[in-house]
């Protein structure tokens, strides 16, 4: 297969997970949006294979771990710790595309630092996704997944935009 027709295809397999990603975020119960989030996990990391982000596809496949192990109930903090700590060496080890390829791997681990606290405000939260949001976008501009960095950049700019709101109406 030839450069664009395997673009054309991980951007479509791209496309697919951001519509499950949108239907995730309908679902009322908690392991039924981890379901759904494993789903897209799965196609988020075809398309990182096939554009050769290996190390989002490690991301990935420990996200899924991660939340199979939510809803089977065994989380606690040693659980996150290995679980970053796999996602920093194996990210590392498996990253081939220089400094955009530590993207994924800071933004995973953002993320699980952020989980670790569990008291953390809704304007911590929304901080941290925007800035894991920009990484995945930079990430996947860079791999040629274009409709992953439309929607990440999209995703963004929404969690800024709310944060900003939100905060002008707390000072109001």
């Amino acid at each position: 297969m030839n450069k664009s027709t395997i673009l054309l295809i991980a951007n479509g397999f791209t496309l697919i997970a951001q519509l499950v990603n949108l239907y995730a975020s309908t679902r009322k119960k908690k392991n039924d949006i981890l379901i759904w989030q494993c789903v897209f996990m799965v196609l988020i990391g075809i398309t990182s294979y096939l554009l050769e982000g290996y190390s989002a596809v490690v991301t990935d496949i420990l996200g899924i771990i991660r939340n199979l192990i939510i809803i089977k109930g065994i989380e606690n903090k040693s659980v996150d710790i290995i679980q970053m700590a796999l996602c920093i060496i194996l990210g590392v080890y498996f990253n081939n595309n220089g400094l955009i390829g530590y993207l994924p791997i800071v933004a995973t681990i953002s993320q699980s630092l952020l989980l670790l606290n569990r008291r953390a405000r809704t304007e911590s939260v929304q901080l941290v996704c925007a800035f894991s949001s920009i990484c995945w976008a930079v990430f996947n501009l860079g791999i040629g997944s274009y409709v992953g960095a439309v929607f990440n950049g999209l995703a963004a700019a929404s969690y800024l935009i709310t944060m900003f709101r939100e905060k002008g109406k707390a000072s109001a």
